[in-house]
This record gives structure tokens, C-alpha cells and sequence, in this order.
């Protein structure tokens, strides 16, 4: 590749994509778990609204569908997995723009 001889060097793309990885990872894990107390959080909330518009009771417990979560987790790692394909052809288009550039720059002797 052309940065190689580049005077811009710095850290490598693996370097880059595990930091990206690693990074997208944490959010992503975060997101997940925080979007699914939520969204159990609002569906009680729901719940308790529809009940009590039909003058029912409600009480307030609290159980977890493994087999719902699991679902929830498959569609979450398909779009996480589809971004991540999304930004890797990104960053692979910027890199070789970056390069152009570099490489113009260069033969035009802005770059010493």
C-alpha cells in the first residue's frame, strides 16, 4: 500500500480496525442491554395503562422471556453486523482517497 513510504505514517489498519472493533463493541453491548431494560421498563408501563383503562389491576413483577431476548439479540447482531460491513467499504474508500492525495501531493513536491 502507499503508506508505506508515506511521511504521514502512523498507527497500522489492523491497529485502527481492532480500536474500531473493540470500540463498536462496548457501544453495541450497551446499547443492548440498556435498550432491553427499557423497552421491558415501557412494556410494563403499557401494560399497566391498557389495565387500568379497563378497570383491571395490575401488579407490578418482573420476568424476562429468555426466548424473546434471544430473538432480540439476533436482529440487533445482523443490523450491528450490517453497519460494520457498511463502515469497513467506507473507510476502505477514504483510505484510498487518502492515498490519492498522498501520493498527488508527492509527486507534485507539496510533501518533502
Amino acid at each position: 500500500m502507499c503508506w508505506e513510504n508515506s511521511p504521514f505514517r502512523g498507527l497500522s489498519n489492523r491497529t485502527i480496525a481492532g480500536l474500531f472493533l473493540y470500540e463498536n463493541l462496548m457501544i453495541a453491548g450497551m446499547a443492548f442491554v440498556f435498550g432491553l431494560l427499557a423497552g421491558i421498563l415501557l412494556s410494563r408501563l403499557v401494560k399497566a395503562a391498557v389495565l387500568r383503562m379497563f378497570g383491571m389491576t395490575f401488579t407490578l413483577g418482573f420476568s424476562v422471556s429468555f426466548q424473546t431476548a434471544g430473538v432480540t439479540l439476533l436482529y440487533f447482531a445482523g443490523m450491528y453486523l450490517f453497519a460494520l460491513h457498511k463502515n469497513k467499504r467506507r473507510l476502505r474508500k477514504i483510505s484510498c482517497m487518502i492515498c490519492c492525495i498522498t501520493i498527488g501531493r508527492t509527486k507534485a513536491g507539496f510533501v518533502p
